[in-house]
């Protein structure tokens, strides 16, 4: 689904014009049952969106309450009825949001499951509350005002309302430094993203101002140290991890919500002709993105299980379709690993060859959506977007959230050393082995105990790429910025694993790239979902200690150990990964080089960009690839170059001034 809202702090009634001309920008395919109403100081449009219903989902209480919900949450046990003496159907996110709300207030967001976004209104208080699931990959954004605040689930419905978008300069500049020192904070001025895991809350005063807080008790999960045997960890992930998969391919179509006819309701809008049919699971078809790694084919793998049970999909009927991307030929290829999940499940698999990256394309998507263009690396799974609606799919599975949960590494060294647990320590490092190895262990022990002492102080710094004219910097105070994140990040930490496990700053540097990529598939009409990031499976991979999930010749083992025999054996030791940096190179190399893409545009012509020194970073690096090496300078490699390469694409086509 999605929604936009209006919220007038001065007084004024709002009318529905402005919510419908938004709603009518939405870079989503609007599908039927669009409601636009008033309650109040606020105005609400809302439409059906990809595999989420045949109507919007809202639900408004007998006590006042007003509860708008983009995105999915299964039945919740205990939340089926309305105290105030209204039923509430259960299989709504919207009546989910509801029941929790009146009875537990704020809290009660703590005890819905799925991914979604959400508007609450109490009509009593006069109060709007915005908030989104942990780890959500839906995008809620705000513009708050002195005399109005505008809410939208996607940039394009705030550009619509107007006035023009004007780029936020300390944003950019952190953006293409890879150093982003806040989550709520977006490239445009004065628009505020509701960060995942947290609420925004405003009253309905002249000039009140938004406030902000975490909600989610996960972030309370500090992990423990003592080892456990994986086989124990893996008892507690793996009924989560069936509960997520089966309720993400379950979660969808759902009935007509409650009249709203006290409501003043809004003319309805034109059905969407560009996108696919409502489908969702109801095709009878479920998809997976199947890579061949362990993440996604722990999904596909517990999917087929479901399928063959008759429990997939909301009836329990639907078909699994994986669908993967091939290479043929190339060193990335992982035809070997796919074909070796296609004949463990028996399921087969729609392979699909990803084209070129097209530059038109994508700046035309970049004006229509306001959204970073994406990378070229994300640009190839439009193969896999394309297949999937060809299908009639509108449910889309990822095995997204493995690597964020369960990759495993050594940031529980440090408080290994901390605490004094030396043999647990000993036996995380390894053998020694000879002179050099022992050698290298002193380094590794040193490096630890600097971590460990320098827990509470700032980070470093950030430094300047050549290809930055730092005269654009010195005004925007992003030292003092990013050592006041540093040191935020470090206080809300219980441990350096705790710290670890969220990686704070490098969210926060992928939250754009998260805005885009859910924008990539709701564009097509495709409900993108990710089971690894199921508030469950987190909860159950935090409370698991950093010593079982690290293992120095395997990543994921706690995940491998729980799924089990649905990973083909092949999949479930595969050590390596494949990589695509070679996509960032074929992009540029195909619009002719980067000095072609970034001479004469916005960035160089403001003066933030040294076009020449870009271009002989980017050459090196591709070069480096070529040859199969790391770059000169590891700090000047692709990805440190692509953000130059998006933002100026994305100020050239989307409107907003640099």
């Amino acid at each position: 689904m999605t929604f936009c809202a209006e919220f007038r702090l001065d007084g004024q009634p709002p009318t529905t014009a402005l919510v419908e001309r938004m709603l009518a920008a939405s870079s989503t395919p609007i599908g039927g049952g669009v409601r636009a109403f008033v309650v109040g100081p606020l105005a609400v449009a809302a439409a059906a969106g990809p595999a989420l219903g045949p109507g919007a989902d809202v639900t408004r209480t007998a006590g006042g309450l007003l509860a708008v919900v983009d995105g999915w949450s299964p039945p919740v046990a205990g939340l089926a009825a309305d105290p105030d003496g209204a039923a509430l159907d259960p299989r709504r996110a919207s009546g989910q949001l509801a029941a929790a709300w009146t009875r537990f207030g704020a809290f009660g967001l703590d005890r819905l499951l799925g991914d979604w976004a959400a508007l609450v209104f109490e009509q009593r208080t006069g109060r709007l509350v915005l908030a989104r699931s942990p780890r959500s990959m839906r995008t809620l954004v705000l513009r708050p005002g002195a005399d109005r605040v505008l809410v939208a689930t996607g940039l394009a419905q705030l550009r619509a309302a107007g006035p023009a978008f004007e780029v936020n300069q300390t944003v950019l500049a952190e953006t293409l430094l890879h150093s982003p020192t806040t989550e709520h904070e977006t490239l445009v001025r004065g628009v505020e993203r509701v960060p995942a895991g947290h609420l925004v809350r405003i009253e309905a005063r002249a000039g009140e101002r938004p406030s902000r807080r975490a909600y989610s008790s996960l972030y309370a999960l500090v992990p423990p140290l003592a080892a456990e045997p994986v086989e124990t960890a893996a008892a507690r992930v793996r009924p989560a991890l069936w509960a997520a998969v089966a309720d993400a391919a379950r979660c969808g179509s759902a009935n007509p919500g409650p009249d709203l006819a006290s409501t003043q309701p809004g003319p309805e809008l034109a059905a969407s002709s560009t996108g696919p049919g409502r489908a969702g699971a109801g095709t009878g078809l479920v998809a997976v993105g199947l890579s061949g790694g362990v993440d996604s084919s722990a999904v596909t793998g517990i999917a087929a299980r479901l399928a063959a049970a008759g429990g997939l999909g909301p009836d329990g009927s639907a078909r699994l379709l994986p669908i993967s991307m091939v290479f043929p030929g190339e060193p990335h290829d992982e035809s070997r690993w796919i074909d070796a999940v296609e004949e463990h499940t028996g399921v087969p698999v729609l392979r699909v060859k990803p084209d070129a990256y097209d530059w038109d394309r994508w700046r035309a998507w970049t004006a229509t959506t306001g959204e970073l263009p994406p990378w070229a690396n994300l640009a190839l799974a439009d193969a896999v977007r394309a297949a999937a609606r060809r299908e009639g799919v509108t449910v889309l599975l990822s095995g997204e959230g493995g690597d964020d949960w369960f990759r495993g590494g050594r940031g529980h060294w440090p408080d290994l050393l901390r605490a004094g647990r030396l043999a647990t320590l000993r036996r995380q490092i390894g053998p020694v082995g000879g002179p050099r190895g022992l050698l290298a262990k002193a380094r590794t022990a040193r490096a630890l105990a600097a971590a460990a002492a320098s827990a509470h102080t700032a980070g470093p710094p950030s430094v300047v790429p050549p290809w930055i004219r730092p005269q654009w910097l010195r005004p925007l105070y992003l030292t003092d910025r990013l050592a006041v994140a540093t040191a935020a990040d470090t206080a809300a930490f219980a441990s350096a694993d705790h710290r670890r496990r969220w990686v704070p700053a490098a969210y926060r540097d992928a939250t754009p790239l998260v805005d885009t990529a859910r924008t990539f598939y709701a564009s097509a009409g495709i409900d993108w979902r990710h089971p690894l990031h199921d508030r469950r499976v987190i909860e159950a991979a935090l409370s698991t200690p950093g010593a079982t999930m690290y293992r120095r010749d395997l990543t994921k083992p706690v995940l491998r150990a729980a799924a089990g025999d649905v990973l083909a054996p092949v999949v479930r030791d595969r050590a390596g990964r494949a990589h695509f940096l070679h996509a960032l190179a074929d992009a540029v190399d195909g619009a002719g080089g980067l000095r072609a893409l970034l001479a004469g545009g916005p960035l160089a012509g403001a003066g933030w960009v040294d076009v020449d020194a870009a271009t002989s970073c980017w050459d090196a690096a591709v070069a480096a690839l070529r040859r199969g090496q790391r770059p000169p300078v590891p700090e000047h490699g692709l990805v440190a170059l692509w953000p130059v390469v998006a933002a100026d694409t994305w100020l050239a086509h989307s409107g907003v001034r640099l």
